[in-house]
């Protein structure tokens, strides 16, 4: 399944929506977008998201807890998958600290002009 939607662009500086040159909400898509959606599907806590209660990650098993570093790194990676198009999510983080964790998921993410890898950032004011 290729990825086949576009979503609204929000700002690497604040993720919230942005603007285009004509003041309209801007739109993000290919690449981009599934990037954007991956790293905002590793955002949001599990039944958060009222539409879809089984979308990102599992609060249970992280809050209030010290989880391992290969479990934090498996929900992140689970989360991005869920994102339409994406294949073979491997999640790399770098730091860890005051309960902030930076680093990337990668997928394959399979669109309509081919097939190409993308980074998603965990946190941060990165873009993906």
């Amino acid at each position: 399944m290729s990825a086949p939607f576009d979503t609204i662009l929000l700002s690497v500086d604040t993720w919230d929506l942005a603007l285009d040159s004509q003041g309209n909400i801007a739109r993000a898509s290919g690449a981009y977008a599934v990037a954007q959606d991956m790293s905002s599907q590793c955002r949001q806590w599990r039944g958060e998201y009222c539409y879809n209660q089984s979308d990102g990650v599992p609060l249970a098993s992280i809050l209030g807890e010290t989880p391992s570093l290969a479990l934090v790194k498996s929900d992140f990676a689970q989360a991005a998958g869920q994102v339409p198009g994406t294949s073979n999510a491997v999640c790399y983080i770098t730091s860890v600290k005051d309960r902030n964790v930076a680093g990337q998921v990668q997928a394959t993410v399979t669109l309509a002009t081919g097939t190409t890898t993308v980074a998603a950032p965990l946190s941060g004011s990165n873009s993906p």
